[in-house]
């Protein structure tokens, strides 16, 4: 074995167990992260209608509401991404106690990657 180092050898398994105890936990942290994402994300929603609505001008709510459709699209792109990615992840290994360890895994790191891409861009304000 060669002293290469791949991305995979610093996983970090997310919880820990026999495999049933591994998907709920697994599963738990999933709609833990999945909450906050959607409180977030409603949020932001509210920011954008409250500002369509004070707008100065016709123009100004035009601009808002653009971010707003764009917003509601990436979010719409990203949920089909997700899916795709993490059923594609989970395919790869074929029929096993592994698979839906790998697919809730998936989503996890997805999740909270979109998190946090959605708290940066919430951060910049509208």
């Amino acid at each position: 074995m060669s002293g290469t180092a791949y991305p995979e050898d610093d996983i970090k398994p997310v919880c820990g167990g026999a495999t049933p105890e591994n998907n709920y936990c697994i599963a738990d942290k999933l709609a833990d992260a999945d909450e906050h994402l959607n409180k977030l994300y409603k949020g932001m929603l509210k920011k954008l209608a409250a500002s369509s609505k004070a707008a100065d001008s016709d123009r100004e709510r035009d601009e808002v509401n653009n971010r707003r459709q764009v917003l509601v699209e990436a979010e719409r792109a990203w949920i089909g991404f997700k899916d795709a990615q993490c059923n594609s992840e989970a395919n790869w290994l074929g029929q096993g106690t592994g698979t839906t360890a790998v697919h809730l895994s998936c989503e996890l790191e997805l999740t909270e990657l979109r998190l946090r891409e959605l708290q940066s861009l919430d951060n910049y304000g509208y």
